[in-house]
């Protein structure tokens, strides 16, 4: 049985989604992840490589007159949420024959085989798999405004997922921004509403198997299938920022930053990628000042445990 998986990303990712399809090539899984390319270059880029169980889809060739307009209003990461749900229903449609898919963010890496998780969604009689934030105890209050559900791994049935799915998709075409406003939040506040309505139809995963910066302090080594690296920014072919928090335990930081940094690495030197993900929009002086920072913590002169290089 192949394991269908799919992600959206631009240019700007491209490191990042090599790295989440490298990760699943680790294990024992057939599988096949699509990736649906926001812009011709990371299509171009995607297409160079052949790899066979990596699928670029060209998504201007699905931009309606509608989507092209919300494009122009929201920024990059909240037109790749507005998309989100209608993901499945893409690739669904171009694979008549596939019977579920797993919806993936392009910065998620895989640390354990994640068979065993879509296998025990699919034994049961629900439709569609959620994972939750589980923020740490003294991060608990962000669930009002950030939601119980984090859009990061979820897996879709094709037959019985589709009415959720719509509602989903409307919701985010209708309003869907960087900014918690009246219950909203981004494509993922919406799931709140959507599992209490069907509840019977969601299945939620255990919460140990998935982990990032905003519930480190729960993390249980044994049982982490998943990373969400949130926060990680390539800054220069040289530098990357690891993370937004003050600071992370060193064995979260030795056992899987630097891992995954390593293969960050090795994706900017085969790319020649010369991009940066780091930078203020409309704000020239802070994109000086965070300039000359960044250069002395590349060149080593003032050290920041947040930042690695990669010299």
């Amino acid at each position: 049985m192949t394991y269908n998986f799919v992600t959206i990303f631009n240019s700007l990712y491209l490191p990042q989604a090599i790295s989440l399809h490298n990760s699943l090539k680790k294990f024992k899984i057939k599988f096949k992840l699509w990736a649906i390319c926001l812009d011709q270059e990371s299509f171009n880029e995607m297409n160079k490589f052949k790899f066979k169980s990596f699928k670029p889809i060209n998504f201007t060739n699905f931009e309606s007159k509608k989507l092209i307009s919300l494009k122009k209003k929201r920024s990059i990461a909240e037109y790749c949420w507005t998309i989100t749900p209608m993901s499945p229903k893409i690739i669904f449609d171009l694979k008549k024959d596939m019977k579920f898919i797993t919806y993936v963010d392009a910065d998620m890496y895989f640390l354990k085989n994640p068979k065993f998780l879509i296998d025990n969604f699919l034994k049961t009689n629900k439709q569609i798999l959620f994972t939750k934030h589980d923020f740490n105890e003294d991060q608990k209050f962000k669930e009002k405004d950030f939601g119980k559900f984090c859009v990061q791994f979820m897996t879709f049935k094709k037959k019985g997922s589709e009415k959720i799915r719509k509602i989903w998709e409307k919701k985010c075409i209708k309003w869907c921004y960087a900014k918690p406003s009246r219950g909203r939040m981004g494509d993922q506040k919406y799931l709140d509403n959507i599992y209490d309505r069907f509840k019977s139809k969601i299945y939620i995963s255990d919460n140990d198997y998935f982990r990032s910066t905003w519930n480190y302090k729960k993390i249980n080594f044994k049982k982490i299938v998943a990373w969400h690296f949130h926060g990680f920014k390539i800054i220069n072919d040289k530098l990357v920022l690891l993370h937004h928090l003050k600071n992370l335990p060193n064995d979260i930081l030795n056992r899987i930053y630097i891992p995954y940094t390593l293969s960050i690495k090795k994706n900017i030197k085969k790319l020649k990628f010369n991009k940066t993900q780091y930078n203020h929009k409309n704000k020239k002086y802070l994109n000086l000042i965070n300039l000359i920072k960044l250069k002395i913590i590349e060149y080593k002169i003032y050290k920041k445990s947040k930042y690695l290089t990669l010299n």
